[in-house]
């Protein structure tokens, strides 16, 4: 017979090999024979928040306290919970709550620091890297971390000092490398970072994860030095290892993507019309990943009337709360009001004096019928690329949320861009003249006159500091934020023709 120490670690194994189903029902027997174990409590709530069970994940955290409220692991815990829920203010809450228990504990103060940089807070976050740092000159992870804020803020030298520091110390966090790569422009095939990265990837005791990691960097490293074998060779590496972490089931973005045609209806509109918040304040700039969304995003908040919210995932959070994604049967009044009301009240926290406000989070297009009943005046913009370079630079890219699942194999990518490119024909059939479309190349080759019309769009006046975008000091998280610091330039159109032998099964779904 097991002892509770080994059912505990058995829980902890099942967990960490993502089986939750399983974890949660051998961590509830466990409870059930040990019923005053705040512990207990607290690996269950950890086991239901990354199955996206909030009601349960927080009764079970409350039981925990309720059993012993100075257990400053349990707040830290719970903090963790809400932070995999996307409720970072009361994430932020309990962390703190743990540090007022003890104000030496390093988790929670790193965990404090992620929140931190989630909410772009990156004056506090920088502080409290540096101060795990302080009491642990030896921690990789706040290296790492620290290597990622700056780089967000464009302090590249800053970046590369840390993630160098991070490797120093310990060269297994195969994560810093790929983060390195970024900040890296290589020149040479027998750069020492290339070598490294070489070197490491051939360990036969590395994991999937860490050879993942490695390979988008070697990816991006070869692509730099023109080697587009090796490059493409280290990508589908990299892609694979990705799908097979996240797993993709493409018939739940068919059925979605369906309801949403069937569902929004010219009918609908007019039955809905008024219904929501007159506010214009929402500016909503949508497309596929990598299709220019970064770029608009920048040159619209160089303007001092628009504030630059980032990729924000307020608007599906509220979504979920009040409908099914995919099932709106319960549309009414009522719920629209709601959820137009904390939309705005939500992004409002971001800026107060701003006229306009933007979320970029390109994957809004699904929600482009909801927002036309909820915010009738918010401004859409559609950001279009050439579909065959928009999907080649999804496949280099490796995104840290779990959101692209599609993103990872071509046929996958293939047919979800289809699927994309049918409802934005929806959209703008059932909506004419709601959204906005921008081409990518178009505003390369003729910049002053698409940034005009793009102004114009917005309901703008024209402003020298938006033709200039790449002096904006605007902290930038997404891939992208290397781009966006220089000027517009010309080598990012057609580069999926030296990847063309590689990118047939792509190229024939796209055509």
């Amino acid at each position: 017979m097991q002892s509770k120490k080994e059912d505990i670690q058995e829980v902890l194994n099942l967990f960490n090999s993502k089986n939750f189903g399983l974890a949660e029902t051998k961590i509830k027997n466990l409870i059930d024979k040990n019923k005053n174990d705040e512990i207990l409590y607290s690996i269950c709530g950890i086991i239901l928040s990354h199955q996206k069970k909030l009601n349960e994940t927080i009764s079970f955290f409350k039981k925990a306290i309720k059993i012993n409220s100075n257990n400053f692991e349990i707040y830290n815990n719970f903090g963790v919970a809400l932070n995999n829920l996307g409720d970072i203010e009361n994430a932020i809450h309990n962390y703190k709550k743990s540090l007022n228990l003890k104000p030496d504990f390093v988790p929670a103060i790193f965990n404090l620091g992620i929140a931190y940089t989630k909410t772009d807070n990156y004056k506090n976050s920088i502080k409290t890297f540096k101060e795990v740092i302080n009491l642990n000159p030896n921690n990789a992870h706040a290296y790492n971390n620290l290597g990622k804020v700056y780089r967000y803020l464009n302090k590249k030298n800053d970046a590369i000092l840390n993630y160098r520091k991070a490797i120093e110390i310990n060269p297994n966090i195969m994560e810093v490398h790929m983060h390195l790569s970024y900040v890296t422009e290589y020149n040479s095939e027998n750069h020492k970072h290339i070598n490294e990265m070489e070197e490491a990837i051939l360990d036969i005791n590395i994991n999937d994860e860490n050879k993942m990691f490695l390979s988008f960097g070697l990816g991006k490293a070869f692509n730099d030095v023109k080697n587009y074998e090796k490059a493409f060779k280290y990508f589908q590496e990299a892609n694979n290892l990705r799908k097979k972490e996240l797993g993709y089931i493409p018939e739940e973005n068919i059925t979605l993507f369906k309801n949403l045609k069937n569902f929004f209806q010219e009918t609908l509109f007019n039955k809905f019309k008024n219904c929501g918040s007159l506010d214009s304040t929402p500016i909503f700039i949508i497309g596929m990943p990598r299709s220019g969304t970064t770029l608009v995003e920048q040159i619209l908040s160089s303007h001092p009337k628009v504030h630059g919210g980032g990729e924000l995932i307020i608007l599906e959070k509220i979504i979920t709360k009040y409908f099914s994604l995919n099932n709106f049967v319960d549309l009414n009044p009522v719920k629209l009001k709601k959820l137009a009301n904390e939309y705005i009240e939500e992004i409002r926290k971001l800026s107060q004096k701003s006229t306009f406000i933007t979320n970029k989070l390109p994957l809004n297009f699904l929600w482009i019928g909801l927002i036309k009943i909820a915010l009738p005046n918010s401004k859409i913009i559609h950001c279009v690329r050439n579909n065959k370079d928009t999907c080649l630079s999804i496949f280099k890219t490796h995104f840290g949320s779990v959101g692209n699942r599609y993103a990872y194999n071509l046929v996958d990518l293939g047919n979800y861009y289809n699927l994309y490119k049918d409802l934005m024909k929806h959209w703008n059939k059932v909506l004419p003249n709601f959204i906005y479309e921008i081409s990518y190349e178009k505003l390369i080759s003729d910049q002053k006159k698409q940034t005009k019309e793009l102004l114009n769009a917005c309901n703008l006046e024209w402003y020298d500091r938006c033709i200039k975008f790449n002096k904006n000091i605007r902290p930038v998280k997404t891939a992208s934020s290397g781009q966006v610091r220089k000027p517009l330039y010309k080598d990012s159109i057609n580069t999926w023709k030296n990847y063309k032998k590689h990118l047939k099964p792509l190229i024939e779904i796209l055509n």
